[in-house]
């Protein structure tokens, strides 16, 4: 919802999908495009997300494409690990609202 008003009380709100699935040992995610929306929505969307105790992964796909290792989080498109913790971290920015996004880790 907006974060400002009462208007999700009228259902004025946008939805988003998550789906989790493991196939064949990997990991897959996919976040639906949204569904719905409010005035003042952005056209855009980040994600910050946490795979928590797993392994490093081989590589990861984002939506049929390789995402980018990293060794910190640079504001692109980009993954980590956290050998501390065993998390996979992903940082996707700037997607737009109206597409599907297929995350698939490979162990």
């Amino acid at each position: 919802d907006d974060g400002i008003t009462r208007a999700y009380r009228r259902a004025e709100a946008a939805r988003t999908m998550f789906r989790y699935n493991e196939i064949s040992g990997n990991l897959k995610l996919t976040i639906g495009a949204v569904q719905a929306e409010f005035d003042g929505m952005s056209d855009y969307r980040s994600y910050n997300i946490h795979f928590k105790y797993t392994v490093r992964p081989d590589s990861i796909d984002v939506s049929g494409e390789k995402l980018l290792m990293s060794q910190n989080s640079s504001g692109k498109n980009s993954w980590r690990y956290d050998e501390n913790s065993k998390s996979i971290i992903l940082d996707l920015n700037n997607k737009s609202r109206q597409e599907k996004i297929d995350i698939v880790i490979y162990r």
